[in-house]
């Protein structure tokens, strides 16, 4: 991988911001630059630049957290743009 990556995840069992805030905030020390998710349609955008992570590591850690995710793919950020 190289440059900036968006990885866009399914994520089933979040139901307020409170879940929101939990993924985002043990997503970052992970590597994650920025994380964007739309509790209503079940989607998360998880940005991320270094070429050694994988966007696994982001994945198990948020089933570890007791949510279910699922990844839908992992792109060129600018596609995102």
């Amino acid at each position: 991988m190289n440059g900036k990556k968006v990885l866009n995840v399914k994520i089933d069992g979040m139901h307020c911001g409170s879940c929101v805030n939990r993924i985002s905030s043990m997503l970052k020390p992970l590597g994650a630059t920025s994380v964007d998710i739309d509790v209503a349609n079940k989607i998360g955008h998880i940005w991320f630049e270094d070429e050694d992570i994988l966007a696994d590591v982001f994945i198990d850690a948020i089933n570890d957290a007791g949510y279910e995710a699922t990844k839908r793919s992992v792109v060129d950020a600018t596609m995102m743009e």
